[in-house]
């Protein structure tokens, strides 16, 4: 992997860690949504991140 895109996907996958940290604290304090939603949401945003990271410039479908 190249020093460049390497430095990419770990910054995604710091800022993801983040994420995660944040929506596990407010699920436990809030139990805004099930365990499945919360590991379904969290996959969901790793995946996303690494995709637009695998394919810049590539339009999304939505």
């Amino acid at each position: 992997m190249p020093d460049q895109r390497r430095e990419v996907v770990s910054a995604i996958l710091r800022a993801w860690l983040v994420f995660v940290r944040t929506i596990c604290v407010e699920w436990l304090a809030y139990g805004t949504f099930a365990r499945v939603e919360l590991r379904e949401i969290c996959l969901g945003a790793l995946l996303g991140a690494l995709d637009s990271a695998a394919n810049p410039g590539r339009p999304k479908s939505g």
